[in-house]
């Protein structure tokens, strides 16, 4: 049998008692590596709060990266309840009279035949065709920027219901409506666009309530003013269709819409009601600052974010007689101050300007105090943006520029390298084109009505509206109905048409080689006068520093990423292209190398702490497997000790019993 043992009860050793207070003894190496690991811990910490002030740091450097905020412009209105103003970075200050004598209105129509009891009534099936253009003397002639679209009203559209949400689905420029004037519903129609060119014209195809003009069935709804009312203009005008009309510093000016953007430049005048007559209104633009100067602000208040925040880790406060000496987590540390002087050189460079010049932050009045901390003179760095508002983009931003004019820096890639391209074009990139052999029927009837057209790839049936045309407005109505149809619409093609001597040209709004022009069909002859000569078009090409350059459309791209757009001007030598990364672009890149997650100065520092708290966890595990072994071993010995002192402790006994007894027989 095995025995029941209880340390203590043979002697009254308290063995529980001593090992414990050795195993406090030996335990004293494990305490300090938990003093080791909280160390470690809060300097891990430490770089962390380093960290994050870096990042907060690269987020101003992406804020100067941006150009709009050194060359923004503001304009403001004398009276903004008759007009109000914004201006772009490519306004030219100073004050403009202006005074409102029309504002531009977008035409309105009402359906005064078609009127049901019922907003489910059946009204006819068929296709209107929806155009916006301009009438006079009678003629409407199509407006050849906006396409013409076509919507079939089938048996589950026919209701009045159905044909405003048929017209409002086709995104044809024209909203429709349904108003009860208490007697019925009627149909209205308002041309989303203002101006006298973009005034309706509804047309009515295989109306099966009757002919396509009379007032039956879907031709209720057709509506052309050269036609007779109730054979083709079956609605009736409530607003008509009107040009703004105002005067800049005395000179006139028709414009379609109340939203000007090209009246004077870089500025957009938002116009909302005639002015009084002789009280004109004053438009001033200025220049405007204060994105630089936050900008600057908020740079220089990250910098110095960083370099507190070292400063108060790394800091030792000497001892006082109120206190003891304090040492910050990071004193001693050569990370910190390797990360400081980073900064501060990159602070310091000067950038490659546009011109070849070179500039630094002190030029614009961004510089070191004398306590370390950086400051922004405001009324320097104002002064040098008024002046010159893209020499302080150029600076702080990336940026391009060519010395042609017919040339547009777009991009450049991340290997290329700051500094001058030249440019050399050996072929224009050009338009697909269509040049008809003769001049166009001027007649357009059922029998040559139906086009079919390929455009850049895409292909589909064009339907014209019938009719004796002008060459001109042959030519609007052929643009306006190919640029409506759904398959060029929604592939973002578009094509130009022109006539001369009733020849029609027609070109396509893309450059590059898989820009093309076809056009097929029962109509195609008479339109062409024959049938036409097609040219494909073609892409740019030529050299960028003396390199073959990839041409796509206009785009030219060189082997190093930088990208630029030929636009204009000739082939041969196009000068030269400037290209500079800028000053916040350069310190993005210091703050990403000191944050690089493996070669980065932080990732250093907090990598070799890493290493110690494993280092440290290595060391508990084996100092616990140890100090369990010692606690086992004390226990053995101290519990033996505690049987060998209680057998003693017997012994004992009985011998002081035998020895007392053995006197009193003696006695």
């Amino acid at each position: 049998m095995s025995g029941i043992s209880s340390p203590g009860i043979g002697s009254n050793l308290d063995v529980n008692g001593i090992v414990s207070k050795l195993m406090t003894i030996e335990q004293q190496p494990l305490n300090r590596l938990t003093r080791l690991e909280a160390s470690a811990q809060a300097r891990l910490s430490a770089y962390g709060m380093i960290k994050g002030a870096i990042s907060s740091f690269q987020g101003t450097m992406a804020g100067l990266a941006s150009a709009s905020k050194y060359t923004s412009l503001s304009a403001s209105s004398s009276d903004s309840a008759v007009m109000t103003a914004s201006a772009s970075s490519i306004a030219t200050p100073g004050t403009y009279s202006l005074e409102v004598t029309k504002i531009a209105k977008e035409q309105k129509l009402r359906s005064d035949v078609l009127s049901t009891t019922s907003i489910n009534d059946a009204i006819g099936t068929g296709t209107l065709t929806i155009q916006l253009g301009t009438y006079s003397g009678g003629v409407f002639t199509a407006n050849s920027d906006k396409a013409a679209t076509s919507i079939t009203i089938d048996s589950s559209k026919q209701t009045i219901g159905g044909i405003r949400d048929a017209i409002n689905a086709a995104n044809a420029g024209v909203t429709a409506t349904i108003i009860n004037d208490g007697t019925g519903f009627r149909l209205s129609l308002t041309s989303n666009s203002t101006g006298a060119s973009n005034s309706l014209k509804v047309s009515v195809s295989g109306d099966s309530g009757g002919t396509d003009t009379d007032n039956t069935g879907l031709s209720k709804i057709a509506y052309d003013p050269a036609a007779a009312a109730g054979s083709g203009k079956n609605l009736t005008e409530s607003q008509a269709a009107q040009d703004a009309q105002l005067t800049v510093d005395g000179i006139a000016v028709t414009k379609p819409s109340n939203t000007l953007t090209d009246v004077i430049q870089g500025v957009t005048l938002n116009l909302l009601k005639e002015s009084t007559v002789g009280t004109p209104i004053k438009v001033s633009v200025s220049r405007s600052n204060s994105a630089l100067t936050s900008a600057a602000q908020d740079f220089v208040k990250a910098y110095n974010e960083i370099a507190g925040t070292i400063a108060e880790l790394t800091k030792y406060t000497p001892k006082t007689a109120s206190s003891s000496a304090q040492a910050g987590v990071l004193m001693g540390e050569a990370a910190p101050r390797s990360i400081l002087s980073q900064l501060r050189n990159g602070l310091t460079q000067s950038v490659a300007m546009l011109d070849g010049k070179k500039m630094t932050l002190s030029d614009l009045g961004i510089a070191f105090q004398k306590d370390g901390t950086m400051a922004v003179d405001t009324a320097k760095l104002n002064k040098v943006a008024e002046a010159n508002p893209e020499l302080v983009a150029g600076f702080f931003a990336t940026a391009g520029r060519a010395s042609d004019s017919g040339v547009k820096y777009i991009s450049a890639g991340s290997s290329t390298s700051v500094g001058t391209y030249n440019l050399s074009v050996s072929q224009m990139a050009t338009k697909g084109s269509l040049v008809a052999s003769g001049a166009a029927n001027l007649t357009i009837t059922d029998a040559n009505k139906t086009l079919t057209v390929s455009l850049d790839g895409a292909s589909a049936t064009v339907t014209l509206g019938t009719g004796t045309y002008t060459a001109a407005s042959l030519a609007a109505e052929v643009q306006s109905r190919i640029n409506g149809t759904s398959a060029f619409k929604q592939s973002g093609l578009a094509i130009g048409v022109t006539e001369s001597a009733g020849v029609l040209t027609f070109t396509s709004a893309s450059y590059g080689s898989s820009s093309k022009v076809s056009i097929g069909g029962a109509g195609a002859a008479d339109l062409l006068g024959g049938t036409g000569t097609e040219t494909a078009g073609i892409n740019v090409a030529g050299t960028i520093n003396g390199n073959n350059a990839t041409g796509s459309g206009q785009t030219l791209t060189g082997e190093n990423g930088i990208k630029l757009s030929v636009i204009a001007g000739s082939t041969g030598d196009r000068g030269n292209v400037y290209f500079t990364r800028g000053f916040g672009a350069i310190m993005e890149e210091v703050a990403k190398s000191l944050t690089n997650t493996k070669t980065g100065g932080l990732a250093g520092a907090t990598g070799g702490i890493d290493s110690e708290l494993k280092d440290i966890a290595s060391r508990r595990e084996v100092m616990n497997r140890r100090l369990a072994d010692t606690e086992k071993r004390l226990r053995a010995q101290y519990t033996s000790l505690d049987v060998m002192i209680g057998k003693m402790s017997t012994t004992s006994s009985y011998l002081s019993q035998q020895l007392a007894a053995l006197a009193r027989s003696n006695g």
